[in-house]
């Protein structure tokens, strides 16, 4: 998520400094060494490849500073920059989704069957306080952007907006890793709600216009039913007895993956392939090939084995999950493990479907 957002915020840094900021492209230079290697290191398990396009991107920003100052500065080409990306993003989730305005994508995206994300347009939390403000956040944020559109930090919200996070470009958006999401989402968090709200109040200067705040806030309180309560979003996400607050999973799961540990040194395995119903095996065990890692996307490229295990593996969010596969080939499970060259395999029955 990090790495995410410091790419968006170099992005609209672009267009807000680079009319003042002689040594904008030496900056990002040295912002984007360390984000781009764990990037790239995260996309193609390859270090030594991340390691050689970070020093490449790093001496190719550094080396044409003045060139591209010079170039953008000359032709005034900030704006049609601009506009070419947001085009290019559009073009391309059209492709993707073959929607314009892929507002199924934007309203039902799927990291909330995932994450604790902030769920705008679901009904999982509205019972919870916390779901509510969250709609006040956006109420007063909205008014501030148009009241501050010249600050430079609305600024660059705006410039996020207009080229990324809008309904034209999430088709694209919502067929991408979920970290996309979560960049965006961290924008809104109980910090920036608290200032957010504190800065609309103060900046008002007609009493009826206060009043209305109020009783926006107050009401979005009052329609809490079980404000004191665990915010968890879902009733499945509550932890269990032998829950490991550290690691964040069940104390079994957590053997398990010691367990695979064990067998990888004990058999001395190079980038064995694994299959485990925890998502969190691989950011334990890094040195691995996964059909469940940190996402667990389908892959039309699999084989028929592999889609079968995918379906019999999958792990378990929450009841009712609609990406829940139908049907798991339990029956011929281990045939399945054989045939796809699965080296470690890691179950707990109660992720399994019954």
């Amino acid at each position: 998520t990090a790495v995410f957002m410091i790419y968006f915020i170099v992005f609209a840094r672009f267009f807000i400094e680079i009319d003042k900021n002689d040594s904008l492209f030496k900056e990002f230079a040295f912002l984007l060494f360390f984000p781009t290697i764990n990037l790239i290191a995260i996309l193609r398990n390859d270090v030594m490849m991340a390691l050689i396009v970070s020093i490449v991107l790093f001496f190719f920003l550094y080396l044409a500073n003045d060139l591209f100052v010079k170039l953008i500065r000359k032709y005034k080409l900030k704006i049609p920059v601009l506009i070419l990306f947001a085009v290019s993003m559009a073009i391309l989730s059209f492709c993707t989704s073959g929607k314009l305005f892929d507002l199924e994508g934007f309203i039902n995206n799927g990291s909330e069957n995932y994450d604790m994300t902030l769920n705008y347009f679901r009904n999982y939390v509205s019972y919870k306080a916390l779901h509510n403000y969250k709609f006040v956040a956006l109420f007063f944020l909205i008014i501030n952007l148009f009241l501050s559109w010249r600050k430079p930090m609305i600024k660059m919200f705006w410039i996020l907006i207009i080229a990324i996070f809008n309904p034209l470009c999430f088709g694209l958006l919502a067929s991408m890793n979920n970290v996309w999401y979560r960049a965006f989402e961290i924008i809104i968090n109980p910090c920036t709600i608290v200032m957010t709200i504190s800065y609309a109040f103060n900046l008002s200067r007609f009493e009826l216009i206060k009043l209305i705040y109020i009783i926006v806030l107050v009401m979005s309180i009052l329609t809490g039913e079980n404000p004191t309560s665990i915010l968890y979003w879902h009733s499945s996400f509550e932890p269990t007895e032998n829950y490991n607050a550290i690691y964040k999973m069940s104390d079994n799961e957590f053997a398990i993956i010691t367990k695979l540990k064990e067998n990888i040194s004990y058999f001395e395995m190079n980038n064995p392939y694994i299959i485990t119903t925890n998502l969190l095996t691989q950011s334990m065990i890094p040195e691995g090939k996964y059909i469940f890692g940190r996402v667990q996307h389908f892959n039309e490229s699999w084989s028929e084995s592999e889609q079968e295990l995918y379906n019999i593996f999958y792990p378990v969010i929450y009841w009712g999950d609609p990406a829940q596969p139908d049907n798991p080939d339990y029956d011929h499970m281990c045939e399945h493990i054989a045939n796809a060259g699965i080296d470690l395999s890691g179950i707990t029955v109660d992720k399994l479907f019954s």
